[in-house]
């Protein structure tokens, strides 16, 4: 309910997709030897990189860019909470990557499915929590 903790919740997933090739008997261990970093700013597993939430990846960059806007100009921008500050937003993307979760149709979400595959809906939301969060923001 939480949302993914890392990759953690990954490869406990009892429905994992390895799990069906090579049960296991637990479900805090993976089916196989797993190679982990130590070191570096990556998020990878066996090279591969995990998301570390529920959002489309084309996503990603918007996502990393208004964290970084908040990370550095946080006092001028969550201004305690205060959202009056910020009149517009304006995210410039790629195709496909707008065709994928630009789409105008899909600014009000409906579904899990639907709001992860929304630029606005993804961006808004980071925003809102930030908003929300102000004060353990520093």
């Amino acid at each position: 309910m939480n949302g993914f903790i890392g990759a953690k919740d990954i490869f406990r997933n009892p429905e994992a997709i390895w799990r069906f090739f090579e049960p296991t008997q637990d479900h805090q261990h993976a089916p196989f030897n797993l190679v982990l970093s130590n070191s570096g700013s990556d998020f990878a597993v066996m090279n591969m990189h995990f998301k570390l939430g529920l959002y489309e990846h084309q996503s990603a960059g918007a996502i990393d860019g208004l964290i970084n806007l908040i990370s550095n100009n946080y006092e001028d921008i969550l201004d305690n909470g205060n959202t009056d500050n910020i009149e517009k937003i304006k995210i410039t993307s790629y195709e496909p990557a707008y065709g994928i979760i630009g789409d105008p149709a899909k600014k009000n979400p409906t579904t899990r499915q639907s709001a992860d595959h929304s630029m606005a809906y993804i961006i808004s939301s980071l925003l809102r929590k930030a908003f929300e969060k102000h004060e353990n923001i520093s």
